[in-house]
């Protein structure tokens, strides 16, 4: 069975509880034992990046995020844990663009290696079509890493 996630929530002096339970592709989310909305998961592309979603809960604008698996509730800028949800957010964009300069840097030295054994001579015509497809392996690495970094640029 699924995790079941509980937070509660006051607006303007009335506590209430909100619950959410995955189910499958979707997010089933309650208040006070009345279901107020169905976010569904996108793509394992955009997963990857998180799930953020507005919701209104008894007229107070909440965001309901779902970071590597674990859902958690926004209210008035602060994380259920009490963490500041912008400063987690800038954290965790900053670990994952430094997570694609690293596989940057990657593609780059087995790049540089390809070149450096055609150099000298130590790729023979029997495993030639190998290191082609090691460079190619390296410049596509060193594109996606790229393309990574301007996406979680582009989410700050």
């Amino acid at each position: 069975m699924a995790k079941e996630y509980r937070w509660n929530v006051t607006v303007d002096g009335v506590a209430h509880t909100v619950q959410c339970q995955p189910a499958g592709n979707r997010y089933l989310i309650w208040v006070d034992d009345e279901e107020l909305t169905v976010v569904y998961r996108r793509s394992y592309k955009k997963m990857r990046y998180g799930l953020e979603e507005r919701l209104e809960i008894c007229g107070k604008q909440c965001l309901f995020i779902v970071w590597d698996e674990r859902a958690d509730l926004v209210v008035d800028g602060i994380l259920s844990s009490g963490k500041d949800y912008q400063q987690e957010k800038s954290r965790r964009i900053k670990r994952f663009v430094s997570f694609a300069w690293s596989l940057f840097a990657a593609g780059a030295v087995l790049l540089v290696a390809v070149v450096v054994f055609f150099c000298l001579g130590w790729v023979t015509t029997a495993n030639r079509a190998k290191y082609v497809t090691y460079a190619i392996a390296a410049v596509w690495l060193m594109v996606n890493s790229l393309l990574q970094q301007k996406r979680w640029k582009t989410l700050s």
